[in-house]
């Protein structure tokens, strides 16, 4: 029976990856990249992401609850309780903790002027664990933000600084065996938009830092990066715009046996809007990461590759709407190597059932080590990770809305003792004010 239900997982992850492949030849031809290969166009999409969520917040009926003198505000807490049957990501001696968890969230608007204005955004929490108190964490998750737009004529200037702790080891492919893990990125920087008629121009600066406060095993991926990019495109139709894009990033590693490096990119990109319910995204390019050649502990070559990013938003009906992104990137892992990803993510949200939200993600990532970690060789060897998962979300009063969760995460890498298997469930209770 065993032998069965492995071949069955086997067989799926073959299947899974031949369809990955005829995304990824679909879509972009790659070759080999290094480390943060693509950073200034990652800063780049944050800061665009950022503002259409800022726009979105203004066009939602009631999204702010509460105004104070000139400014107004979203509230909200949280509560949530969790059992994770594999805490330290094991592929052996498995053990299990109850996790409880407080969490809280607030958005801030306060338009200075007619066209000026600050936001703020923050979401963040504590997780506790009942048995292994030194896996406790506080957490920041992504879209924290502190935001002022200045409007000069035609041109938009954004300044910002955006910050995200993340806490939970599982969300990190590379991280195995143990459940601690903390990294903090924090991206502090200013935008231009300029809005010329038929010519939409942008550019700006960032400056990151990546710190994991010590719980790496190594400082590998403490680091602080300086971005500039840069892209202008042409409004062809109200719903559709193409243009150019390009960006160089110098990048400092805290560890010294790591090389510091610059890179740059190069490349196009796509957006249509056909109406609220349809929307595509589509970066492609060139893009080169240049090591110094002054350090020899670990042997780091020039990489240059051709990226691509897509990402589909699609409200079929009233009862489907789903997100899917997939491509491929280049990254630091946990501990100071580096390694490439293949990823296929799909999220349908599901209301078949009246006053009841059901969210079904499905995630597949195909994953490959650029180089050795410290002694290990693992350059070359591949894992895989397929992430499934149901969450029922139910409005149970008129400001309080209950969740409940089960997700399963599986990795299957080349060095059995590199595997694991996790079950998560979850359940939350949010009161926004």
């Amino acid at each position: 029976m065993a032998e069965k239900s492995s071949k069955t997982l086997q067989w799926l992850l073959n299947l899974l990856r031949r369809v990955l492949c005829l995304f990824t030849v679909g879509v972009i031809v790659v070759r080999g990249a290094d480390l943060r290969a693509q950073e200034a166009l990652r800063l780049s999409m944050a800061g665009a992401a950022a503002a259409e969520m800022r726009r979105l917040s203004l066009l939602t009926p009631h999204f702010y609850n509460l105004e104070l003198g000139p400014t107004y505000w979203r509230v909200n807490l949280g509560v949530g309780g969790e059992y994770d049957d594999n805490v330290f990501l094991r592929a052996t001696n498995r053990v299990g903790d109850w996790i409880g968890s407080t969490y809280g969230g607030v958005r801030m608007l306060w338009p200075i002027t007619e066209r000026n204005a600050l936001n703020l955004s923050f979401e963040g929490g504590y997780r506790q664990y009942l048995e292994y108190n030194d896996l406790s964490r506080f957490f920041v998750r992504p879209g924290s933000e502190f935001s002022w737009d200045v409007y000069v004529g035609d041109f938009m200037f954004n300044i910002h600084d955006r910050l995200s702790i993340t806490e939970a080891a599982y969300e990190n492919p590379t991280v195995v065996g143990t459940g601690k893990y903390r990294l903090l990125d924090n991206a502090s920087g200013i935008s231009v938009l300029g809005d010329l008629n038929k010519l939409v121009v942008c550019g700006g600066y960032d400056h990151v830092m990546y710190d994991t406060e010590g719980e790496a095993l190594w400082v590998g991926s403490d680091a602080n990066v300086d971005s500039w990019y840069c892209s202008a495109g042409l409004r062809f139709r109200p719903d559709m715009e193409v243009g150019f894009e390009g960006g160089f990033s110098l990048i400092q590693f805290e560890d010294p046996t790591i090389p510091d490096a610059d890179q740059w990119h190069l490349g196009a990109y796509y957006n249509l809007i056909m109406d609220p319910n349809f929307k595509i995204q589509f970066h492609a390019g060139y893009t080169k990461y240049c090591p110094e050649k002054d350090q020899t502990f670990m042997v780091y070559s020039e990489r240059d590759t051709v990226y691509a990013d897509i990402v589909l938003r699609h409200r079929v009906n009233k009862l489907l709407s789903y997100e899917a992104t997939m491509g491929r990137v280049v990254n630091v892992s946990f501990y100071g190597s580096t390694y490439e990803t293949w990823f296929v993510h799909l999220r349908p949200r599901w209301r078949v059932i009246k006053d009841i939200a059901i969210t079904t993600p499905l995630s597949f990532e195909h994953g490959r080590w650029l180089y050795n970690v410290y002694g290990l060789a693992l350059e070359g060897e591949t894992f895989d990770r397929i992430q499934v998962g149901v969450f029922i979300t139910r409005r149970v009063a008129k400001r309080v809305e209950g969740r409940v969760g089960w997700e399963y995460l599986s990795r299957s890498p080349e060095t059995a003792t590199w595997k694991y298997q996790v079950n998560r469930f979850t359940i939350n209770i949010d009161y926004r004010f």
